[in-house]
């Protein structure tokens, strides 16, 4: 018997966001039917190929195993689109909640994400430390994982705490 936690993504929010990509994607459709000239078509075909790949990226990350978060006594282990990142707890100092500001014009979007502060002295430090510089400018975490698989951010980090803690 293990004792792993694995803690999938959301589906509810892809769920929704797929038939929004696949409208957007139709639209699309329509606009370069009726377009008229150069710029209009240019338009048309962009929004069906961006739409089109954001379509697909949310069906994929619909399917099993794209995306989990595995807590187990080795460490951590993060999945998306099948590709695997892990860290030892060993390697990790503490973790907590990372807040991401994105500019999208005058809306503010700030999204809350769990941020991992790593060990100077470890591998996974070494190997990346020009990257790590950078997130730690920029979210104040040497990493972060890619979702909050379905808790709140607060709630995440305390499980993980009380897991490194326990191992």
């Amino acid at each position: 018997m293990t004792d792993d936690v694995i803690l999938k993504s959301s589906r509810t929010k892809y769920l929704v966001m797929l038939p929004g990509a696949v409208l957007f994607v139709v639209g699309g459709f329509f606009m370069a039917r009726d377009a008229t000239d150069s710029v209009q078509i240019w338009l048309s075909w962009g929004c069906v190929g961006f739409f089109g790949l954001c379509a697909a990226l949310f069906a994929v990350r619909l399917l099993p195993g794209a995306s989990y978060l595995k807590i187990g006594p080795l460490g951590i282990e993060w999945c998306m689109l099948w590709r695997k990142h892990s860290t030892a707890w060993s390697g990790i100092q503490e973790f907590g909640v990372a807040q991401i500001d994105i500019p999208l014009g005058i809306i503010p979007n700030r999204r809350r994400k769990i941020g991992l502060t790593l060990l100077p002295d470890r591998i996974e430090y070494e190997k990346h430390q020009w990257l790590k510089t950078i997130g730690k400018a920029l979210v104040g975490f040497d990493d972060v994982l890619p979702d909050n698989y379905g808790m709140k951010p607060e709630e995440l980090v305390v499980l993980l705490e009380e897991k490194r803690r326990q191992y």
